[in-house]
């Protein structure tokens, strides 16, 4: 099952990387990669979810539709956070984060085998906020990605209250280079947190703030991977009384790991051809990207 699940993005890596050569058709093949993959999980998703009375190719076209409209909306997210970079004013990640988590819910809803309209998410700091419009009941709950990639950041830099407050992305910044995994960065990103070096020109900052916030967009797009899991999960919650519980408190989120395991199977290549960056990178700058073959 796993192995399967690669298909999809190392298709759409070979075809973006190598292919497109202009900033267009480039953008073109990511919008076209993003809708087809976020349909193909939806649809398998709701399969994995399907009710016993429920008809096969109907759940999976329904999975299908509504996984491709959540990636319209996060498509969109992706347009605006170039205005991030040009006019360096953090109110637009909120506009990409707003887009980002209203296509990410339908996702996770489509695979889920759910309404699209019946539950909604997003994160702020530490927390992924929920509301379940069936059961009108809300929840907020402590992201362990997100704790995590915050005390990695701490051995580095120091939180700025008042950015993460308005954006509700925990910004990390240090005073000179970052460390990341031996090799010296201007910053790095993860699930909800950005580590970024504040002595960086504007000219610099900006354009590397934006891309590092469209790879904590991209991180939040896996919440598909919780989906799948839904039967364990219920199946763990009914049998275990310690889990239940912990999971009123703790949103057991695999985002991060599903995003750090599909990146390393791309470690081999240049930084700029892996998929991940690259299309952080085409959509942050809006200038074509050099052919990777």
């Amino acid at each position: 099952m796993k192995q399967l699940l690669l298909i999809p993005f190392l298709v759409c890596s070979l075809l973006s990387i190598s292919l497109a050569q202009t900033f267009e058709k480039q953008r073109r093949q990511f919008i076209v990669n993003n809708i087809g993959v976020n349909a193909l999980l939806g649809g398998v998703g709701a399969l994995i979810n399907k009710k016993p009375n429920e008809k096969p190719l109907k759940v999976f076209l329904k999975g299908a539709g509504q996984g491709a409209l959540g990636s319209g909306f996060q498509v969109l997210a992706n347009h605006n956070i170039y205005n991030l970079a040009q006019k360096q004013k953090l109110g637009h990640y909120l506009l990409s984060n707003f887009s980002n988590s209203i296509g990410s819910s339908i996702v996770q809803n489509a695979a889920s085998n759910r309404n699209f309209w019946e539950r909604w998410h997003m994160h702020y700091g530490l927390l992924r906020l929920d509301y379940d419009l069936v059961s009108r009941t809300f929840q907020a709950r402590v992201s362990p990605s997100t704790l995590f990639m915050s005390y990695f950041a701490f051995q580095q830099a120091g939180l700025n209250i008042r950015s993460s407050l308005l954006t509700g992305m925990l910004i990390f910044e240090s005073a000179g280079p970052l460390n990341h995994f031996g090799t010296s960065v201007g910053g790095f990103a993860g699930a909800n947190v950005i580590v970024i070096n504040k002595d960086l020109a504007p000219n610099e900052y900006w354009p590397l703030f934006a891309h590092e916030a469209m790879h904590v967009l991209q991180v939040e797009r896996y919440v598909w991977a919780n989906a799948y899991l839904n039967k364990t999960d219920t199946k763990l919650s009914n049998k275990s009384k310690l889990y239940s519980n912990l999971k009123k408190y703790i949103y057991f989120d695999l985002n991060g790991i599903t995003a750090w395991a599909l990146y390393n199977t791309q470690w081999p290549h240049p930084w700029i051809c892996r998929y991940i960056e690259r299309e952080a990178e085409l959509f942050s700058s809006r200038k074509a990207l050099p052919a990777c073959f």
